[in-house]
């Protein structure tokens, strides 16, 4: 019986590594795409960008984000008002994330 089971598992390895290959040079090209639109946005919508970082924290699939920014806008404002700022801005886009994790900070 375990003959059986090893043989079967060691058969499926290939397709598995295949599938994961495939998923994950289709996800590494969306990814970088993702990740620059979504500076690109904020860039738009925000006076004075000095620094944004995007990063796909969900293993390259768009469903989790961290972002880190630093901006003239923000200057003045409490965390709150920052973060609902970044919030406005990517609304569309946050629907379809599962979370983002968010670092904002005024500009010198």
């Amino acid at each position: 019986m375990a003959s059986i089971l090893q043989r079967a598992s060691h058969d499926a390895l290939p397709l598995l590594s295949l599938a994961s290959k495939t998923l994950r040079r289709y996800c590494t090209v969306a990814n970088s795409e993702a990740e620059r639109a979504i500076a690109a946005k904020l860039k738009a919508g925000l006076q004075g960008v000095t620094r944004v970082e995007v990063q796909d924290t969900s293993g390259g699939c768009g469903a989790m984000y961290r972002i880190a920014i630093q901006a003239a806008d923000f200057k003045g404002q409490s965390i709150v008002k920052q973060h609902q700022l970044v919030h406005k801005l990517l609304a569309e886009d946050l629907k379809r994330w599962h979370g983002l994790t968010l670092e904002t900070k005024a500009a010198e």
